[in-house]
């Protein structure tokens, strides 16, 4: 590591002028991406003070002024290209491999024309590495996060005459949003996106006040950014807590709950286990690195993603035809203990001689997922109706995007999770759960149902005394129960259709039905909310990550991997307002979902 020192004199308007530089660079073994820190002193020996250059003036021709009160001042430039564990803090665009680079460009360009933001957008050239401790040992990237800035618009400065170019009437806007991408197949190839506001590392940074925290995802709902020690200093979305590995009875399986005029009319009986906080952080990596739970999520995570690698190769599933109407024995040989079918095209079930007992209903193609008594699975293409040669399969690809709104960002309040609440946490947050009902009920008081939030006022925009009631009741009809050390509070699934009960108190009419499930292991609960969005444009109430967070979702799009006609695989994704108070709101990936809804207030 190298630092530089800068020269300066006084200008007659009391400005330093940084003019003389004396030039260093990072060695060979160094990442090309570098962390510049502008000091301060009066004496060339110091004391040394850091110079925040988003405060400093900047003079016509892109220098820097600083409006020393000294009649001299020394600078030097503290140059770090490393996080704080070793890696490094930016790797260069061109370093990306050609497969991986290849999927971020045609995902930008797919939906160009319909995210606003990536109209004129392009990826910066620093990509930040991001890293999980259970992939590659934490040694290396595990994600790439790439920033997405505009192409410049201004036009070169015009030639000394009578005509000149005007430049652009607006404001320039730097942030276009960002893409996650995985960097093997671990997981999806595309994990989350947005196409306006800072990245989640920019965001990391800036509460740990460190660009040179190492920052690790752990899943699409918990970010965290560590110091050298290992330790937390700065996190984003829900704190993660112990799930019992009973929890993994229910895999392939989808409980339901259905509210009719504000009644239960349907309630599956819940688990008789109880989750249980961390006792700090070392202990949750520990339990994410080798427990059971966090393992058979993880193994579930890579088998779906390297479907999705594999079609980008042209690799397809293994095929089972079977006919309409006609029932059918599959898999004879397999013992199956649970099995998932992503459209409802057949009706299945498990045939206790071995293997399953498959009835077609409808001319199609879907991906059915097979569990075994050890908890692994396989995948297959299961066609009715028709015959399917894999053989010369090699015109496949991705379908234009379908895209489903029930709403807009700006629909949403903004509401958050409140922070030593009276009746919830003491010296802790709400929870992202209840946040997320009050949200749901924020959007239907704004539609003309103005009881639910606020009584017969205008619908409160941000948290208000009346979100606040919202909040510390609904935590306490599903039980929310706080986690202790973290700070934060966590809402089991199966308590989560609870919050039913507000509409009802306040005197409002709710229908609504909800489901849980293990994350990646049935579609029961990603279906009810999509047909909540598509099919009735309503938002729905969704479950991200591994059991962190619940935002609430109001779009979704899809588009569909196609052969001869047979859709192989789909890509699935949720636009969500994640209840942290931000009119910000950003894509996130589907395929996890392990709580949905589907419902509506009147």
């Amino acid at each position: 590591m190298k630092r530089s020192f800068w020269k300066s004199w006084v200008n007659p308007a009391g400005f330093v002028w940084l003019v003389t530089m004396v030039c260093c660079s990072l060695s060979a073994a160094e990442s090309r991406t570098a962390v510049l820190e502008l000091q301060r002193a009066n004496q060339i020996n110091g004391p040394w003070q850091q110079v925040p250059v988003n405060e400093l003036p900047i003079s016509p021709d892109g220098k820097w002024m600083d409006p020393a009160s000294s009649s001299s001042a020394f600078y030097r430039l503290s140059i770090q290209g490393l996080d704080a564990a070793g890696g490094p803090i930016g790797i260069p665009l061109a370093s990306l491999s050609e497969k991986i680079y290849g999927i971020a460009k045609e995902h930008l360009e797919s939906l160009r024309s319909e995210e606003p933001g990536w109209a004129d957008a392009v990826f910066s050239e620093t990509v930040i590495p991001i890293y999980n401790p259970a992939v590659f040992g934490g040694e290396r990237p595990a994600y790439y996060e790439l920033k997405l800035i505009p192409i410049a618009t201004r036009p070169d400065p015009s030639p000394v005459g009578e005509s000149w170019q005007q430049s652009p009437p607006v404001d320039p806007k730097p942030d276009r949003g960002y893409l996650v991408l995985s960097s093997d197949t671990h997981d999806l190839p595309v994990l989350e996106y947005a196409d306006h506001g800072p990245t989640p590392a920019e965001k990391l940074r800036r509460i740990a006040q460190s660009s040179t925290v190492r920052i690790l995802r752990y899943t699409d709902s918990f970010w965290v950014a560590e110091d050298e020690k290992g330790l937390v200093v700065a996190s984003l979305g829900s704190t993660p807590y112990q799930m019992p590995e009973g929890i993994l009875e229910y895999v392939g399986k989808s409980p339901t709950t259905v509210v009719e005029a504000g009644k239960i009319a349907v309630q599956d009986a819940p688990p008789r286990f109880l989750p249980k906080p961390y006792a700090s952080y070392r202990e949750f990596k520990a339990d994410f690195l080798k427990g059971p739970v966090f393992t058979l999520l993880r193994y579930y995570a890579n088998q779906r993603a390297k479907i999705e690698w594999g079609l980008w190769q042209d690799q397809i599933p293994d095929i089972i035809s079977v006919p309409l109407k006609q029932e059918t024995s599959i898999l004879a040989r397999t013992v199956v203990s649970a099995f998932d079918l992503e459209d409802p095209i057949a009706s299945i079930q498990i045939n206790p001689k071995g293997g399953l007992l498959v009835e077609g209903i409808e001319t199609g193609a879907s991906l059915l997922t097979v569990f075994h008594p050890d908890r692994t699975c396989d995948f297959y293409l299961l066609a009715v109706g028709q015959t399917i040669k894999p053989s010369g399969i090699t015109a496949a690809g991705w379908s234009s995007w379908s895209t489903h709104y029930a709403a807009s960002c700006g629909d949403i309040p903004a509401y958050y999770q409140e922070y030593n609440l009276s009746g919830c946490c003491s010296s802790g947050y709400s929870g992202c759960g209840a946040t997320a009902w009050a949200m749901f009920y924020g959007y239907w008081d704004n539609r003309g149902i103005h009881n639910l939030i606020g009584g017969a006022g205008a619908t409160p925009w941000s948290n208000d005394d009346d979100v606040r009631d919202c909040i510390r009741s609904v935590f306490d009809y599903c039980d929310t129960w706080c986690t202790g050390i973290s700070g934060a509070a966590a809402t089991n699934p199966w308590d989560m259709d609870e919050g039913y009960r507000w509409a009802g108190a306040q005197g409002e009419g709710i229908n609504i039905s909800t489901s849980w499930t293990v994350p990646y292991t049935s579609s029961g609960p990603r279906n009810r909310a999509v047909s909540s969005i598509k099919d009735h444009d309503r938002p729905a109430i969704v479950g991200t990550g591994y059991y962190e967070h619940y935002p609430l979702a109001y779009g979704y799009r899809s588009r569909k991997y196609t052969a001869l006609g047979i859709t192989w695989s789909t890509e699935r994704q949720w636009r969500v307002n994640n209840g942290w108070g931000s009119t910000s709101c950003s894509w996130v990936n589907a395929n996890s979902c392990w709580f949905g809804s589907n419902g509506y207030c009147y």
